[in-house]
This record gives C-alpha cells, sequence and structure tokens, in this order.
C-alpha cells in the first residue's frame, strides 16, 4: 500500500455531519475486491489554529446498514445526536491525517482519536 504517514492534530469542534454512504464494491488488480457495506457514517468537521479546517471520522459513532435495512430519518437524527453528545460543539478532539503518497500528488484522510469504550 506504499508508505503511509501520519500526523496528529488538535482543534476545535464547529461542525457535525451524518450521511448515508451506499454500498460500494472495488475490483483491484490481482483478483481483489474490497467492499465497503452501506452505512450511516458520522463526520466532525474540527477547525485548527482558527484557520484551516477538516473533516474527520467518527468510527465509534457510524452506523452500518445490515441487510435491507434502509436509512430512516429517525436513525439519521439518532446518530446526529449521539455525535453531537459525544463531541460537543467548541470541544477540543485530536484527529489523524492519514497521507498516502500517489504519484505526484497524495490521497489523504481523517479520523478521529477515539477511547474505545469497554
Amino acid at each position: 500500500m506504499g508508505n503511509v504517514q501520519k500526523k496528529d492534530m488538535t482543534g476545535k469542534v464547529i461542525g457535525h455531519v451524518v450521511k448515508f454512504l451506499p454500498r460500494k464494491v472495488e475490483q483491484r488488480s490481482s483478483g481483489v475486491t474490497i467492499t465497503k457495506e452501506k452505512k450511516l457514517g458520522a463526520f466532525v468537521t474540527i477547525q485548527v489554529d482558527d484557520k484551516k479546517t477538516y473533516t474527520a471520522t467518527s468510527k465509534s459513532v457510524e452506523a452500518v446498514l445490515d441487510g435491507d435495512r434502509q436509512p430512516t430519518d429517525e436513525l439519521k437524527t439518532e446518530i446526529y445526536n449521539t455525535l453531537v453528545g459525544a463531541h460537543p460543539f467548541g470541544s477540543e478532539r485530536t484527529f489523524t491525517e492519514f497521507t498516502i503518497p500517489k504519484g505526484k500528488a497524495a490521497i489523504r484522510r481523517y479520523e478521529l482519536l477515539e477511547e474505545e469504550e469497554g
């Protein structure tokens, strides 16, 4: 997968988004298939140093939709309320930037550092 670089950043929460991500199947070389199940993704917008904003995923809040389960308004509202409760506006959060070099460009993705509950 190449050389993945990780960088931790900290900022203040300025927004929340819940959106439906449909099932996605990717065919990679050598017969490798990657399947991502449909889910309601939970994202937090974080502003670092009162300048740049980043949108990081909150893996602990998102909901995978099994089988024929559909994303209802009630479920979206429940996920949003959980997301706002876990990451309130103005709170400080740390997230990781994953950078994957790809030719002259790079692919970047962001993920919240969340405590595992157990």
